[in-house]
C-alpha cells in the first residue's frame, strides 16, 4: 500500500509565500495561518474578543470554535476534539497581522455598504471587506493566487499548518 505524503512548504518556500501574502489584504489570513499553525476554520472563526493577553501581557488567541460553510450558509461549532480548545500565543509577526487587520477593518467599517460589526468583540478578525465573514472557498482561491505569485507549488491552506511545524523544527523550536 502506498503511504500518503503530507504536503507542506519547505522553509524557503514558506518564506516566499508569506512575503507575498503580507502584501495582500486578502492573503493576510494565510500568513496568519503560516505563523500560528491554525486550521482555516479556526482562523476564520476568530473574533476580536478571542484576541487577548495573559497575566504577563503576552498576546494570544483563544481557539474554541471553528467556522465552515455549506450551500451558502455559515456554521460555527467546536473544534474536532477537546484538545482543540486552546491558547495559541502570537509571535510578533502574527500579532502584527492582527494589528494590521484591526486598523484595516476600522477603516472598512466606515463604508456605507459595510455589513459587519467592525472591531467589536463579536466581529470576525478576518472579515471580507464588506464585513461579512470571509468564505473558505474565497480564501482557497487567494491561496492559489498567492502560491503562483510567490513561485511556489500550489498547495491547500491546510498545508500551511504542516509547514509551520516543519519550519519550527528546522529552527530547533518545538513550541
Amino acid at each position: 500500500m502506498k503511504e500518503a505524503k503530507v504536503k507542506h512548504f519547505e522553509p524557503e518556500d514558506l518564506a516566499r509565500f508569506v512575503t507575498v501574502a503580507l502584501g495582500d489584504r486578502f492573503a493576510l489570513p494565510l500568513a496568519f495561518l503560516a505563523y500560528t499553525g491554525l486550521r482555516i476554520g479556526e482562523a476564520l472563526a476568530l473574533t476580536w474578543g478571542d484576541v487577548r493577553q495573559d497575566d504577563t501581557g503576552a498576546p494570544y488567541v483563544s481557539v474554541s470554535k471553528t467556522r465552515s460553510e455549506f450551500e451558502g450558509k455559515y456554521y460555527a461549532g467546536g473544534p474536532k476534539t477537546s484538545a482543540g480548545v486552546r491558547r495559541v500565543y502570537l509571535s510578533g509577526d502574527a500579532l502584527g497581522i492582527v494589528e494590521d487587520m484591526r486598523a484595516r477593518v476600522a477603516v472598512e467599517a466606515r463604508s456605507l455598504k459595510y455589513q459587519g460589526a467592525g472591531v467589536e468583540d463579536t466581529a470576525p478578525v478576518f472579515p471580507s471587506v464588506d464585513g461579512r465573514p470571509m468564505r473558505q472557498d474565497s480564501l482557497r482561491a487567494v491561496m492559489r493566487r498567492t502560491c503562483e505569485a510567490a513561485g511556489v507549488e500550489v498547495l491547500s491552506p491546510h498545508a500551511l499548518r504542516h509547514s509551520t511545524g516543519t519550519f519550527l523544527i528546522s529552527r530547533g523550536k518545538t513550541r
